[in-house]
Protein backbone atom coordinates (compact mmCIF):
# COMPACT_ATOMS: atom_id res chain seq x y z
CA UNK A 1 0.00 0.00 0.00
CA UNK A 2 1.32 3.46 -0.52
CA UNK A 3 0.06 4.83 2.31
CA UNK A 4 -0.88 2.46 5.52
CA UNK A 5 -4.27 4.62 6.03
CA UNK A 6 -5.26 3.37 2.86
CA UNK A 7 -5.52 -0.32 4.09
CA UNK A 8 -8.79 -1.00 5.99
CA UNK A 9 -7.92 -3.92 7.31
CA UNK A 10 -5.36 -6.18 9.29
CA UNK A 11 -4.39 -10.05 9.16
CA UNK A 12 -7.20 -10.96 11.18
CA UNK A 13 -10.07 -9.84 8.27
CA UNK A 14 -8.47 -12.31 6.54
CA UNK A 15 -9.41 -16.09 5.54
CA UNK A 16 -7.40 -18.11 7.03
CA UNK A 17 -5.74 -21.49 4.84
CA UNK A 18 -8.47 -23.90 5.13
CA UNK A 19 -11.03 -21.07 4.51
CA UNK A 20 -8.72 -20.10 1.49
CA UNK A 21 -9.22 -23.30 0.14
CA UNK A 22 -12.88 -23.75 0.19
CA UNK A 23 -13.20 -20.16 -1.52
CA UNK A 24 -11.21 -21.06 -4.20
CA UNK A 25 -12.81 -24.51 -4.78
CA UNK A 26 -16.03 -22.97 -4.60
CA UNK A 27 -15.44 -20.28 -7.15
CA UNK A 28 -14.42 -23.17 -9.41
CA UNK A 29 -17.08 -25.24 -8.88
CA UNK A 30 -19.23 -22.40 -9.92
CA UNK A 31 -17.77 -21.29 -13.16
CA UNK A 32 -17.04 -25.07 -14.24
CA UNK A 33 -20.72 -25.64 -13.98
CA UNK A 34 -21.23 -22.25 -15.63
CA UNK A 35 -19.49 -23.05 -18.90
CA UNK A 36 -16.17 -22.31 -18.58
CA UNK A 37 -12.73 -23.77 -18.99
CA UNK A 38 -9.77 -23.82 -16.57
CA UNK A 39 -6.95 -22.93 -18.50
CA UNK A 40 -4.42 -22.06 -16.36
CA UNK A 41 -3.44 -21.03 -12.98
CA UNK A 42 -6.69 -19.13 -11.53
CA UNK A 43 -7.49 -18.57 -14.63
CA UNK A 44 -11.16 -19.53 -16.64
CA UNK A 45 -12.74 -18.87 -20.45
CA UNK A 46 -15.30 -19.91 -22.22
CA UNK A 47 -14.64 -22.53 -24.15
CA UNK A 48 -14.86 -19.97 -28.00
CA UNK A 49 -12.84 -17.69 -25.99
CA UNK A 50 -9.52 -17.11 -27.43
CA UNK A 51 -7.63 -17.83 -24.46
CA UNK A 52 -9.43 -21.34 -24.51
CA UNK A 53 -8.68 -22.43 -27.40
CA UNK A 54 -4.78 -21.71 -27.25
CA UNK A 55 -5.02 -23.89 -24.15
CA UNK A 56 -6.79 -26.63 -26.24
CA UNK A 57 -3.77 -26.28 -29.28
CA UNK A 58 -1.01 -25.74 -26.12
CA UNK A 59 -0.03 -22.48 -27.65
CA UNK A 60 -1.35 -20.55 -24.40
CA UNK A 61 1.44 -18.19 -23.17
CA UNK A 62 1.85 -16.62 -19.81
CA UNK A 63 3.67 -13.47 -18.81
CA UNK A 64 3.84 -10.96 -16.04
CA UNK A 65 0.40 -9.54 -17.05
CA UNK A 66 -1.25 -12.89 -16.84
CA UNK A 67 -2.28 -15.36 -19.86
CA UNK A 68 -2.54 -13.95 -23.55
CA UNK A 69 -2.73 -15.64 -27.04
CA UNK A 70 0.64 -14.15 -28.38
CA UNK A 71 3.49 -15.65 -27.41
CA UNK A 72 6.69 -13.18 -27.90
CA UNK A 73 9.96 -13.11 -26.06
CA UNK A 74 9.99 -9.00 -25.53
CA UNK A 75 7.52 -7.25 -23.29
CA UNK A 76 8.84 -3.58 -22.96
CA UNK A 77 7.97 -2.36 -19.24
CA UNK A 78 6.96 1.36 -19.07
CA UNK A 79 6.21 3.73 -16.37
CA UNK A 80 6.37 2.79 -12.61
CA UNK A 81 8.16 -0.26 -10.70
CA UNK A 82 7.43 -1.68 -14.34
CA UNK A 83 9.45 -5.22 -15.37
CA UNK A 84 10.92 -5.83 -19.13
CA UNK A 85 11.32 -8.94 -20.61
CA UNK A 86 14.18 -9.86 -22.85
CA UNK A 87 13.18 -13.85 -22.28
CA UNK A 88 17.16 -13.65 -21.70
CA UNK A 89 16.90 -11.18 -19.31
CA UNK A 90 14.76 -9.05 -16.66
CA UNK A 91 15.42 -5.44 -15.86
CA UNK A 92 13.14 -3.16 -13.29
CA UNK A 93 12.19 0.36 -13.52
CA UNK A 94 12.25 2.28 -10.54
CA UNK A 95 9.83 1.82 -7.81
CA UNK A 96 9.18 5.01 -6.41
CA UNK A 97 7.22 7.40 -8.61
CA UNK A 98 10.24 10.29 -7.97
CA UNK A 99 13.16 8.25 -8.55
CA UNK A 100 11.13 6.98 -11.68
CA UNK A 101 10.52 10.56 -12.99
CA UNK A 102 14.95 12.09 -12.46
CA UNK A 103 15.66 9.93 -14.53
CA UNK A 104 12.98 10.03 -17.49
CA UNK A 105 13.90 13.70 -17.32
CA UNK A 106 17.24 13.49 -17.46
CA UNK A 107 17.16 11.18 -20.42
CA UNK A 108 18.47 8.36 -18.88
CA UNK A 109 17.14 4.83 -19.41
CA UNK A 110 14.95 4.45 -16.11
CA UNK A 111 16.33 1.02 -15.40
CA UNK A 112 17.43 0.10 -11.67
CA UNK A 113 18.19 -3.78 -11.66
CA UNK A 114 17.84 -6.32 -13.50
CA UNK A 115 19.07 -10.11 -13.79
CA UNK A 116 20.66 -11.75 -16.87
CA UNK A 117 20.02 -15.37 -17.34
CA UNK A 118 21.98 -18.31 -17.22
CA UNK A 119 21.60 -21.54 -19.34
CA UNK A 120 19.80 -23.08 -16.45
CA UNK A 121 17.88 -20.46 -15.83
CA UNK A 122 15.99 -20.61 -19.50
CA UNK A 123 15.65 -23.99 -19.15
CA UNK A 124 13.93 -23.88 -15.29
CA UNK A 125 12.01 -21.25 -17.02
CA UNK A 126 10.77 -23.18 -19.91
CA UNK A 127 9.94 -25.80 -17.65
CA UNK A 128 7.92 -23.14 -15.56
CA UNK A 129 6.24 -21.90 -18.54
CA UNK A 130 4.94 -25.21 -19.49
CA UNK A 131 3.68 -25.90 -16.45
CA UNK A 132 1.98 -23.25 -15.51
CA UNK A 133 0.01 -23.03 -18.88
CA UNK A 134 -0.05 -26.75 -19.78
CA UNK A 135 -0.09 -28.33 -16.24
CA UNK A 136 3.06 -30.58 -17.14
CA UNK A 137 6.80 -30.39 -18.45
CA UNK A 138 9.51 -32.17 -20.31
CA UNK A 139 12.64 -31.30 -18.18
CA UNK A 140 15.76 -33.52 -19.46
CA UNK A 141 17.98 -32.77 -16.15
CA UNK A 142 15.11 -34.93 -13.93
CA UNK A 143 16.83 -37.47 -15.99
CA UNK A 144 20.41 -36.79 -13.36
CA UNK A 145 19.47 -38.66 -10.38
CA UNK A 146 20.67 -36.01 -7.81
CA UNK A 147 18.20 -33.29 -9.64
CA UNK A 148 15.15 -35.41 -9.10
CA UNK A 149 15.88 -36.13 -6.11
CA UNK A 150 16.12 -32.87 -5.21
CA UNK A 151 13.07 -32.00 -7.43
CA UNK A 152 10.94 -34.59 -5.50
CA UNK A 153 12.11 -33.84 -2.14
CA UNK A 154 10.95 -29.95 -2.87
CA UNK A 155 7.61 -31.96 -3.74
CA UNK A 156 7.26 -34.11 -1.24
CA UNK A 157 3.90 -32.88 0.37
CA UNK A 158 2.57 -32.49 -2.90
CA UNK A 159 3.57 -36.25 -3.90
CA UNK A 160 2.01 -37.46 -0.51
CA UNK A 161 -0.98 -36.05 -1.65
CA UNK A 162 -1.18 -37.30 -4.98
CA UNK A 163 -1.56 -33.71 -6.92
CA UNK A 164 1.34 -34.96 -9.55
CA UNK A 165 4.28 -37.50 -10.82
CA UNK A 166 7.42 -37.09 -11.27
CA UNK A 167 9.59 -39.04 -13.72
CA UNK A 168 12.82 -39.36 -15.50
CA UNK A 169 11.31 -36.96 -18.05
CA UNK A 170 9.04 -34.17 -16.47
CA UNK A 171 6.68 -33.46 -14.03
CA UNK A 172 2.63 -33.87 -14.75
CA UNK A 173 0.15 -32.20 -12.53
CA UNK A 174 -2.77 -34.11 -11.77
CA UNK A 175 -6.70 -32.21 -11.88
CA UNK A 176 -6.59 -32.32 -8.28
CA UNK A 177 -3.01 -30.55 -8.29
CA UNK A 178 -3.67 -27.71 -10.25
CA UNK A 179 -4.64 -25.71 -7.84
CA UNK A 180 -1.69 -25.79 -6.31
CA UNK A 181 0.40 -24.84 -9.81
CA UNK A 182 2.68 -22.11 -8.18
CA UNK A 183 4.16 -24.33 -6.07
CA UNK A 184 4.67 -27.21 -7.98
CA UNK A 185 6.15 -24.99 -10.49
CA UNK A 186 8.34 -23.61 -7.85
CA UNK A 187 9.53 -26.62 -7.02
CA UNK A 188 11.97 -26.15 -9.81
CA UNK A 189 13.22 -22.69 -9.40
CA UNK A 190 16.39 -22.67 -7.02
CA UNK A 191 16.70 -18.95 -6.23
CA UNK A 192 13.33 -19.55 -3.97
CA UNK A 193 14.49 -22.27 -1.71
CA UNK A 194 17.43 -20.82 0.70
CA UNK A 195 16.91 -23.01 3.18
CA UNK A 196 13.08 -23.17 2.89
CA UNK A 197 11.54 -27.00 3.80
CA UNK A 198 9.31 -28.57 1.36
CA UNK A 199 6.32 -28.18 4.18
CA UNK A 200 7.14 -24.28 4.55
CA UNK A 201 6.62 -24.08 1.03
CA UNK A 202 3.73 -25.92 0.67
CA UNK A 203 2.09 -23.94 3.34
CA UNK A 204 3.22 -20.43 2.43
CA UNK A 205 1.14 -20.73 -0.64
CA UNK A 206 -2.03 -21.89 0.63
Amino acid sequence: WKSPSQRGYDENDLPKELEKIALYDAGREKLLASGYVEVGMDHFAKPDDGLAIASQKGTIHRNFMGYTTNHNNTLIGLGVSSIGDAWSSLAQNPIAVEAYLERVEAGEIPLVKGHLHTERDLVIRRAILDLMCGFHCELDMLKDRKERETVIARLSEHLADDLLTVTEDGIEVKPQGRAFIRTIAMALDDFVWNGTSAEQMFSRSV
